[in-house]
């Protein structure tokens, strides 16, 4: 609240007087003095604006409104003040975004000496009000046919006269009188007298202001008969006075049903007393049987749709039961007094077997002879079952210990030692069973971990983890009987048990692992000097003629099946052993195999790109791009890479809209080369530029697309060098990783598309990569396909699905068989020759096969062809797994029919979202 809208100003200030009138004014309402100074304004005025009141007051027409309304005002406002009249305006008000008829009444302001001092305006909505009288008029012929049509009583009375005012004709047929005899009383006539001092509590809650809950009170008809009724009352104040409004709505018929259903529950209330479940009553003289709803439920029928009988209880139970109940009954009855009776039977109901449990009592007369049976059934099915289940799984229990392919122990924390091992811990640690059920994990262990930790405090450690709900995983080294130390991995879990701190313990050795992952090492560092061997030898035999060029070119096409059969070996164990690791040491070491890896595989892509376009067995595919969407994808890519080495990337405001004619999967190769060297080779808080010219020279239209950097430049003699293979310059020094490769396939590429590339560039001045490429004649073009995300976590699996691999290297089957092995609802079938492949998809009918491409005497398109052309394996998917990774290859496959195309190396993660996506295609398969 500003102080002009004060109402504790002293009175002599009459401009503070009328701001106190004004402030809660239906109307916008402003204050001006003499001046045509803002002084005061209502909420409203404020709204109006779309204004804060601070931001009004103090300033003039001028500083709110255009120029011409500003004149205006200003001079309404002075004729207003020289007239000493009010005066109404219809005019243009423009505030909260939108233009608006109002009419304005302003009126000028005297002090106590008569002078004007200043005036007071409002205005309002012309629109506005015409609009809501025409709401209005809907309102109330809408409430008219509500007040008239309502189930519910309606009546009006004033508290003043003590008369009705309204009744709405369903009040008037609930109380039994016309409208013209109802309106002649007073509300309390129509009470019955119970209810009179409960309708004075009413008013008293209503006359405080405070909310009146619905009441059920009594009434008398204008024929004497007293009716129910739940009263909502509310106090209004109209032109009247304050006036009582009431709601009326009949509850007679729910009373009854409420007394009805007691009377219900009272009965029902006698038989759960006995039972939860169905309850039969059996009249031992004549033979007949009654059940309860629940009973015939329990039988496996509709309530009351068959007739209760022996002969039909002997129908439904099982014989060997109906023997055993038979027999009760019979031993019951012989006893000629009353007694207790209880049976538990399976029955046959058309939704399969259950099991019953009867309990009941036989009632005898003084002279020994039966009169009757009740008692009540109950549904046992699931508590036997679960009793079943428990024995069952405490028995697989005991079997799985003793069969797991791991050590498997039980520490109890509060006695201090094992309680329960099994064969392979015994076999593992070299002890006899009753020595090792005397020691603890400490006892087992060396004095410290390789960590530097004391055994025993980290082993109490985890278990306190495994305690509170964890399931750790870690690597741990055990001691042997005879001293040896074994490195092992192990899983640790709370087992419940009422009473007892106990923990299970699955303990692998992984010695095998260890020696692996330093053989896969050594094997990689191998592979890598002897691929930089052949690059040498393959750089000197380009050096020494075009022929042997062609013949290294030829060469290394037909070796790049196999350098990726070992590379899909590595990097595929490498990430399963990433996704495995549990110590950072071993995390770091397989990150590094893995970059390795992938260093190389970028180096063999690179080298057998080269080596195609030289060879001319390479071609691209021309046609109309959006260049924009191409760059965006690139700098999406390179965004880590240019945060690591601090370089700031062009945002998409920079981004070109232009259409070039150009392949579009070997533009984003060549962009993402360029912008990739203009990240690596700029200086730390370097920014990476991008700029788009058009060239008009000759016949057709060209866009040179220039990628600029901010690092050292280049010397003339250096760009000479720039685009010969394997040139790196001065990178080597500069520990800047690369092959010498990039650009020289970038000008191949580019020169393939009918364009040119070159560099201006000069030392310390950073560099400038241009390419000219061909203007698109058509504006339109084809998107480009959405990044692959990584693999989700697996989702939860509805059954087993089955994967058939058909490949005839083992090592790539062991790696398929390990990638599987993280789904364990995937089951593995594995064929090393297409016989027996297609042998096993007609048989078992797998939800995917993958299938290699270079098979021993029938290769993977004759397999698809064989599996598309028989109608047992005609629908199954199958993607195809393949070292040949061209671009062709895969269009060659996809076209050939099949649904996938992996490429080796093989990407773990894509494989693996392949398995999670398998139920629903068997889903779509079933439908």
């Amino acid at each position: 609240m500003t102080p002009a809208l004060r109402d504790d100003l002293p009175p002599h200030d009459t401009l503070a007087r009328y701001a106190a009138l004004v402030e809660h004014y239906p109307y916008s309402v402003f204050i001006k003095n003499a001046e045509g100074v803002y002084v005061a304004v209502n909420r409203r005025y404020a709204a109006s604006k779309g204004m804060a009141r601070e931001q009004i007051l103090g300033r003039r027409d001028q500083d709110l409104h255009p120029g011409e309304l500003a004149e205006k005002y200003r001079a309404d406002d002075l004729g207003v003040m020289a007239s000493g009249l009010p005066a109404s305006f219809e005019e243009l008000h423009r505030g909260d975004g939108r233009d608006a008829l109002v009419h304005t009444v302003k009126t000028p302001i005297f002090d106590a000496a008569g002078r004007v001092v200043g005036i007071c305006g409002s205005f309002w909505d012309v629109d506005e009000q015409q609009r809501l009288e025409r709401r209005l008029r809907d309102s109330e012929a809408k409430l008219r046919v509500i007040y008239d049509k309502a189930l519910e009583g309606i009546m009006l009375a004033d508290l003043a006269a003590g008369r009705l005012l309204m009744a709405n004709p369903a009040c008037c047929r609930m109380l039994g009188y016309a409208e013209e005899q109802l309106l002649l009383l007073a509300p309390d006539q129509l009470l019955a007298p119970e209810s009179l001092g409960r309708l004075r509590k009413l008013m008293a809650l209503l006359q405080r202001g405070d909310v009146a809950p619905v009441q059920e009170l009594s009434f008398q008809r204008a024929d004497g008969e007293v009716f129910h009724a739940d009263v909502s009352p509310s106090l209004v104040h109209l032109a009247e006075g304050p006036c009582l409004l009431v709601v009326l709505r009949d509850v007679s018929d729910k009373r009854r049903a409420l007394e009805q259903l007691s009377r219900s529950e009272q009965q029902l209330a006698e038989a759960q007393a006995l039972a939860h479940q169905g309850n039969w009553n059996i009249d031992l003289q004549t033979g007949e049987a009654s059940w309860s709803d629940e009973e015939y439920r329990l039988f496996g029928f509709a309530p009351g749709s068959v007739q209760p009988s022996k002969a039909l209880f002997q129908q439904l139970v099982h014989p060997e039961d109906f023997e055993q109940v038979e027999a009760q009954l019979a031993m019951l009855l012989a006893q000629g007094r009353d007694g207790h009776y209880h049976a538990e039977f399976r029955v046959q109901r058309p939704d399969g077997e259950r099991i019953l449990e009867e309990v009941g009592e036989v009632r005898f007369d003084a002279s020994g002879k039966p009169l009757r049976m009740f008692g009540t059934t109950l549904d046992v099915t699931e508590r036997r079952r679960a009793a079943q289940a428990l024995a069952e799984s405490e028995a697989r229990f005991r079997l799985q210990i003793e069969l797991a392919p791991e050590a498997i122990v039980v520490f109890d924390l509060d006695i201090g030692r094992f309680i329960e091992v099994n064969e392979n811990a015994l076999r593992l640690f070299g002890h006899a069973r009753e020595t090792l059920l005397r020691l603890s994990p400490a006892e087992l262990s060396p004095a410290q971990q390789p960590d530097g930790r004391p055994s025993d405090l980290a082993a109490m450690g985890w278990m306190l983890q495994a305690l509170d709900g964890g399931q750790p995983v870690f690597e741990w080294v055990h001691l042997r009987a005879d001293g040896e130390p074994v490195p092992c991995e192990v899983r640790l879990v709370r087992l419940p048990a009422s009473g007892q701190r106990l923990v299970r313990g699955s303990i692998t050795d992984i010695s095998e692992r260890k020696q692996a992952e330093a053989r896969l090492l050594q094997l990689n560092e191998e592979l890598e000097q002897r691929v930089q061997q052949r690059t040498a030898e393959l750089l000197r035999a380009k050096q020494e003629a075009e022929r042997a060029n062609a013949a290294k070119s030829e060469f290394l096409s037909r070796m790049s099946h196999e350098l990726r059969t070992p590379l899909n070996a590595i990097l595929g164990f490498g990430q399963l052993m990433a996704m495995q690791a549990r110590e950072p040491s071993g995390d770091d070491y397989v990150n590094e195999i893995l970059k390795a890896g992938q260093h190389l595989l970028h180096l063999i892509n690179e080298v057998l790109d080269l080596a195609r376009i030289e060879s001319g067995m390479f071609s691209v595919q021309p046609e109309s791009v959006a260049l924009a969407p191409v760059l965006q994808d690139c700098l999406s890519l390179l965004r880590p890479q240019a945060r690591v080495r601090s370089v700031r990337l062009p945002g998409p405001e920079d981004l070109p809209q232009a259409q070039v004619w150009a392949d579009p999967v070997r533009l984003k190769q060549v962009l993402l080369n360029l912008l990739s060297n203009a990240i690596k080779y700029n200086r730390s808080q370097g920014e990476v530029g991008l700029r788009a010219a058009l060239l008009r020279e000759g016949s057709a239209p060209r866009l040179r697309l220039s990628v600029c950097d901010q690092g050292r430049g280049l010397s003339p003699e250096q760009q000479a060098r720039l685009f010969v293979p394997f040139e790196r310059l001065d990178a080597d020094q500069a520990a800047i990783e690369g092959t010498g490769i990039g650009l020289a396939i970038v000008k191949r590429l580019v020169e393939l598309m009918e364009g040119r590339v070159g560099v201006d560039s000069r030392p310390g001045a950073g560099s400038e990569f241009w390419i000219e490429l061909p203007l698109a004649p058509e504006p339109q073009a084809r998107p480009l396909p959405a990044l692959m995300k990584g693999p989700a976590p697996a989702p939860p699996r509805a059954g087993i699905q089955q994967l058939l691999c058909i490949e005839d290297n083992p090592a790539n089957l062991l790696l398929i068989e390990s990638i599987v092995a993280l789904r364990p609802e995937v089951q593995l079938l594995k064929a090393l020759e297409p016989a027996q492949g297609l042998a096993l998809a007609r048989d078992r009918r797998p939800a995917l096969i993958l299938l290699d491409i270079n098979l021993p005497g029938m290769d993977g398109y004759q397999v698809l062809a064989h599996l598309r052309a028989d109608p047992l394996t005609a629908d199954l998917r199958v993607v195809a797994l393949s070292a040949n990774a061209k671009p062709e290859d895969v269009a060659r496959g996809r076209a050939a029919g099949f649904d996938d195309y992996l490429t080796k190396p093989l990407d773990v993660g894509h494989l693996l979202a392949l398995l999670d996506e398998l139920p629903s295609w068997q889903s779509a398969r079933r439908e």
